[in-house]
């Protein structure tokens, strides 16, 4: 009988709803509907600008709110709408440019196509207002607020967050602003106010455009207000920028900022799987976060590989991340400088090494101390965050670790020394969190959303070229106990490419070929046996990272295990649109690198010279086959990861020019030595 009559009030009550007026219904929505949700996109500023402005009403409502710094797009960028369909879609994607209009009766309609072809060219997988489509398919209704000073009613790029995948928006409108100034729009906080009320009386969410303001200043007000109306229904303020401020300098650029107030929630520091960061997120974690806070299961955020923010209680939230944004601030300034510091001193050494070598007869003895540093350098560049915060200081201190580990290295006339240092230094600092390389200069690269957690490209490029070096050099002095080695070297292997230490599939399967080639070239009875045992191993290895990365529940998978998982299901569009990235992406680097182009002769010359006063030595007696091993390793390795690396060209390089140095040692010390 219960069970009767709940069905009948049901359809009673749907009945009823039905034949409700829509004016009747946005009184039942103000009444009892789902607490209101406004996204607030500033103009173009950073999270210091944010802090530094009079801005009491936003300062008041962030003390509140959780926090998290976010890269973004750049006006310089060609691509400065990429923010805001990453945020819409909840992964990586391009923007291009987005057109469309407003409607006469109010919305938007976006024209998606030339977006979701960008897409579909740039082989990102995303599907631009994937998020605008799961929220309608709930009945949930967007709306979007902003000010033109023309009559032309064109839709904003902002629209691209909350449109769905027709590039539908459900409500809002174009508004003339207060006034017009020579710097910018200034809005009346009062309107903007009665706007957004409007716009929630008829609609769930609505995205609030206050691009192009005058000032910050200007901007305060307005948030203010409109945070009142959301306060009053115990609703949701998001706060973000998608476009991060004008630099005049190349090393000048920060990340963005994202914050949300949830009335009646908690505060801290924003973080996410997709960082692993106390404070640092990604533009593809606001779709999913703000689907989880409305009730949306975890399978409703697919194909999004952005993860749900989580806020990390703790006091002093807005100071931690004014210090995290100065760091990662100088860090991005540093990098342009050690990247420059290390090829010049490499390229120094290579014209050091033919010039020497063609005039000087016997005289390459005298570069066995310059070999040590430079094989030193970049452990010296992963050291240097510890000097604390100053571009000079991290340099000073890079320079005197690397020259100090070189002095210890040509005393003790070995060079297993800054072999098994850097070794040692890469992987201890894996294991206990990265957090050396996640403020390197020549680390992730956090504020273009390069990486985030796991082992940067770069130093698994320089663990490349140590533990295969270093394997040859210990298979030389112990034989014997070449069992020990290899267990070491699937250890190596396994830090790089486990989803919770490395998670660098690309180079685990590059280490594991050079250490597995030393293994080979060590075997001139069984070689062939020991090929196919080899290429078992590099299989394992290959799959391995995604195997562990499987058996862990879905929201804790890194990049690794969202492909493997893709193509499990038959999603192979993905994995290839991934292989296309990283082919694209190397070719985007040896672009980029074009400067390397004209120092590539001096470098080439500096190699033809060692190879040949070491040519000898290297056939004789002077090298032994385990050592000429390990060398050859720390080649191969650089050779595959140019192809399974999504960053290969990088790789290669820092891999090569860690061999070249151990090898400029090596003909030095055998001069020293005869």
């Amino acid at each position: 009988m219960a069970v009767r009559l709940a069905i009948a009030c049901a359809i009673a009550l749907a009945t009823c709803q039905s034949q409700l007026s829509a004016t009747t219904m946005a009184a039942v929505r103000e009444a009892i509907g789902p607490s209101p949700l406004l996204v607030v996109v500033l103009p173009q500023a950073s999270w210091a600008d944010l802090r530094a402005a009079d801005m009491p009403s936003t300062h008041r409502l962030m003390e509140d709110a959780a926090v998290a710094l976010m890269p973004v797009a750049s006006p310089s960028d060609s691509d400065p709408n990429r923010t805001l369909v990453t945020l819409g879609a909840g992964r990586a994607a391009v923007g291009g440019e987005i057109t469309g209009n407003a409607l006469p009766g109010g919305g938007f309609e976006v024209d998606v196509g030339p977006i979701a072809a960008a897409n579909d060219h740039a082989h990102t997988s995303a599907v631009p207002g994937l998020l605008g489509s799961r929220l309608h398919e709930r009945g949930l209704t967007t709306a979007l607020i902003a000010y033109q000073a023309s009559d032309r009613q064109q839709v904003p790029p902002s629209a691209a967050v909350i449109m769905d995948e027709k590039g539908r928006i459900d409500g809002g409108g174009i508004y003339k602003p207060a006034e017009i100034t020579p710097t910018g729009k200034r809005l009346d906080p009062e309107q903007v106010r009665s706007a957004v009320g409007a716009q929630f009386k008829r609609h769930d969410i609505v995205l609030l455009d206050l691009t192009g303001l005058v000032s910050l200043e200007n901007a305060d007000g307005v948030i203010g207000r409109s945070a009142e109306v959301v306060q009053q229904r115990r609703g949701t303020v998001w706060l973000l920028t998608a476009l991060a401020p004008v630099y005049h300098t190349d090393d000048r650029r920060t990340m963005g900022f994202i914050a949300v107030r949830s009335f009646g929630k908690g505060t801290g520091l924003l973080t996410s799987t997709s960082t692993r960061w106390p404070g640092v997120v990604t533009a593809s974690d606001f779709a999913p976060t703000l689907l989880a806070g409305l009730g949306f299961r975890a399978g409703d955020a697919s194909p999004m590989t952005g993860r749900p923010m989580e806020a990390t209680p703790g006091a002093d939230s807005l100071r931690k991340l004014d210090r995290l944004d100065r760091m990662l601030t100088d860090q991005f300034a540093l990098e342009g400088k050690a990247a420059r510091l290390y090829v010049s001193y490499m390229m120094l050494l290579a014209a050091a090494t033919f010039a020497i070598g063609l005039w000087r007869g016997r005289g390459l003895r005298w570069l066995a101390v310059p070999a040590l540093v430079g094989v030193a350098l970049p452990i010296g560049l992963l050291v240097c965050p510890l000097a604390g915060i100053g571009q000079a200081r991290q340099l000073a201190a890079a320079c005197l670790v690397s020259v100090a580990l070189g002095m210890l290295a040509f005393r003790s006339g070995r060079l297993m020394t800054p072999m098994l240092v850097g070794s040692a230094t890469i992987l201890a600092d894996c294991l206990l969190g990265s957090h050396l390389m996640r403020l390197a200069p020549l680390g992730f690269g956090a504020v273009t959303g390069s990486r985030f957690y796991g082992m940067a490209n770069e130093y698994v490029g320089v663990l490349g070229a140590t533990a295969a070096i270093a394997s040859g050099l210990t298979l030389q002095e112990l034989p014997r106990r070449s069992w020990a080695l290899t267990l070491a070297g699937a250890a190596v292997v396994l830090v790089v490419g486990a989803p919770w230490w490395g998670a660098n599939w690309g180079g685990s399967v590059s280490v594991a070929a050079g250490l597995i080639s030393v293994w080979v070239l060590l075997a001139p009875r069984n070689r062939w046996r020991r090929v196919v045992v080899g290429i078992i191993g590099l299989l394992i290895a290959a799959a391995l990272p995604a195997a562990l990365d499987l058996l862990r529940p879905e929201v804790e998978r890194s990049h690794i295990g969202l492909a493997a998982a893709a193509l499990l299901s038959g999603h192979s569009e993905a994995v290839r649109d991934t292989a296309a990235r990283k082919l694209a992406m190397n070719w985007r680097l040896a672009q980029l690198a074009s400067w390397w182009w004209v120092l590539a002769p001096v470098a080439l010359l500096g190699i033809w010279e060692l190879i040949r006063r070491g040519k000898e030595m290297w056939r004789g007696a002077g090298v032994p086959p385990a050592i000429r091993a390990g060398f050859l390793g720390a080649v191969i390795t650089a050779l595959v990861a140019v192809v399974v690396n999504d960053s290969g060209v990088v790789m290669l390089g820092m891999t090569l020019a860690v061999t070249f140095a151990a090898f400029v040692f090596l003909v030095a010390r055998s001069e020293v030595t005869t």
